[in-house]
């Protein structure tokens, strides 16, 4: 809530989506825990309310304590639970929007949702293509929206497929892949596809700046990062003796002054590919640690929410700093 709370102060007006496997961690939800599962997952909705988020994916995990469940979470918020491919088997009806979009004048932006994870015990809904099917509506949305964005539910094996078949998506952002998008990977063509890890504990973040959209989108990321690293390593090699020239520290090292060379060559290359790039996207990883400051608030909040949720499994609140002694004693060896 702080890192959101810093980004409007700057003047901007975010948009806030989660791309699915929000609600509980796995599949599977111990039956003496359900209760307990199910208050924390409303609640996180509830948080999410607050926050302002504009569009939740339906993810495999969101449905591990039924589709009547989620069905309940979904309508008793404002906030859009989006799927495309999923469809009631008896009705045969999309049982979410398939997609919604977002207005941020002069722009509107595309949200879809797609899963490819769909548990085998919920036997009330049936998955479609989630390639074929999000494919289509990217197609349908190119009408509507300026920029498009995918929710995937899907794991890594998946990657280079989505990427393929959403080629004209301008953002994918993928939920269940583990692995963590770094900024120093270059994206090439678009769509650009990221994925921020698992259980929330970073952000995703884009910052977009739009020229002229015929013009495509292009993640300066990876060329912002290649200056820094190239400045940082020419820097240290002046570090022995800041006030000669490289010349002189290395009149008897070419080695180092052709490495000093490569790097300068590869900090122009950036510049130049930065300076080309008309439509300019940057991405960075937030980490949700205790730099950004909590929300007093929204701290009092999942305190409230995490002495229920132990009430509700019948675990005692101890006070700060006391841990639960085990009813277990230890074996002794002789």
């Amino acid at each position: 809530m702080k890192y959101i709370e810093s980004v409007i102060a700057e003047g901007k007006n975010p948009v806030i989506l989660d791309a699915g496997d929000a609600l509980f961690e796995s599949n599977i939800i111990m039956k003496q825990n359900l209760a307990a599962s199910k208050f924390k997952a409303k609640s996180l909705i509830d948080g999410y309310e607050v926050i302002g988020y504009e569009a939740v994916n339906v993810g495999g995990f969101d449905l591990s304590a039924g589709y009547e469940f989620l069905k309940t979470i979904s309508d008793s918020t404002s906030i859009p639970f989006v799927s495309a491919n999923l469809f009631d088997k008896k009705s045969g009806k999309r049982v979410f929007e398939p997609y919604i979009i977002i207005e941020r004048p002069p722009f509107k932006v595309g949200i879809i949702g797609v899963t490819n994870l769909l548990p085998e015990k919920v036997t009330e809904l049936a998955m479609e293509n989630y390639l074929q099917v999000g494919k289509s509506f990217i197609g349908k949305l190119k009408r509507k929206a300026d920029i498009i964005v995918m929710l995937v539910n899907a794991e890594k094996k998946e990657r280079s497929k989505i990427k393929k078949e959403f080629a004209d998506a301008d953002y994918i952002f993928l939920s269940r892949e583990i692995q963590k998008t770094r900024q120093s990977q270059a994206q090439g063509a678009a769509p650009l596809i990221y994925s921020p890890g698992k259980q929330g504990k970073y952000l995703a973040v884009i910052d977009l700046t739009i020229v002229n959209l015929d013009s495509p989108l292009v993640d300066v990321s990876y060329f912002k990062k290649k200056i820094k690293n190239a400045e940082t390593r020419i820097a240290n090699y002046k570090k022995k003796e800041p006030e000669k020239s490289f010349e002189k520290i290395y009149a008897n090292q070419p080695n180092i002054l052709r490495n000093i060379d490569v790097l300068r060559q590869q900090k122009q290359a950036a510049y130049n590919q930065l300076n080309r790039a008309i439509n300019q996207s940057e991405f960075k990883l937030v980490s949700m640690d205790k730099k950004i400051g909590d929300d007093l608030d929204m701290l009092a909040f999942i305190d409230h929410v995490f002495k229920k949720e132990n009430e509700i499994k019948g675990i005692p609140n101890l006070p700060p700093g006391e841990k639960l002694k085990s009813p277990i004693k230890p074996f002794k060896l002789n």
